[in-house]
């Protein structure tokens, strides 16, 4: 077991890059689509690490990164989705004061469209993100990683459960209940299912992590 530093490239929050006996692998986070439900299987389950030329660790890089918040792309979707959804919802209830609330043959129906397009939205966003570097011939290894901070995990492993917990709990109400206002189902559901789909990448946010070889 050694201790590496993991490093986020240059707007793409897919990969991250780590040293490691002096060579350098690059670590697809969004490898396993079980990990965009399941994002705590990171830590347990075996990743693929190709290797990569310190000339293209540097290219990936950049000495600006520092000035960049990483989720800059998301938190601007999810703050302009939140955004334009209060506001929508304030117009039309000033021009249509009696709008009513949604019913409930109708709100099945906006969970799954919602659920279709934060998920193709997830998709779509980790495809953009993907890098197109020739695999082929690459030398890689199988590791296996772990936060070197477990107490510094803890606040992003409850920071999910959280969410994930908010989340359960407003479908539930919706699913209960007759009738249910508009802006839970078109504000709120989708502002949290943005924020567990995108849970995944932030678990590789600690910087330090244990790593250990299975495999080459």
């Amino acid at each position: 077991m050694q201790l590496v530093i993991i490093n986020s490239l240059y707007k793409n929050v897919r990969y991250r890059v780590f040293e490691w006996n002096s060579k350098y692998y690059l670590l697809d986070c969004d490898a396993s689509i079980l990990l965009l439900f399941f994002p705590l299987f990171a830590f347990f389950r075996t990743h693929k690490c190709y290797c990569i030329e310190p000339e293209e660790y540097k290219t990936l890089l950049s000495s600006t990164y520092s000035e960049i918040k990483p989720y800059q792309f998301v938190g601007a979707t999810l703050c302009i989705i939140f955004g334009t959804t209060l506001l929508r919802r304030h117009l039309v209830k000033v021009l249509l004061p009696e709008l009513p609330n949604v019913a409930a043959v109708s709100k099945f129906g906006l969970l799954f469209i919602i659920l279709f397009f934060v998920l193709g939205f997830r998709f779509q966003y980790s495809h953009k993100k993907r890098l197109l570097l020739d695999y082929e011939g690459r030398p890689y290894v199988f590791v296996k990683m772990s936060p070197a901070n477990w107490k510094m995990a803890v606040g992003k492993i409850m920071s999910y459960f959280i969410l994930l917990f908010l989340l359960l709990w407003r479908v539930y109400t919706i699913v209960v209940t007759d009738e249910v206002d508009s802006f839970i189902i078109l504000g709120i559901i989708p502002f949290l299912l943005f924020l567990v789909m995108f849970a995944n990448l932030s678990f590789w946010d600690l910087k330090e992590y244990q790593i250990v070889l299975k495999s080459e």
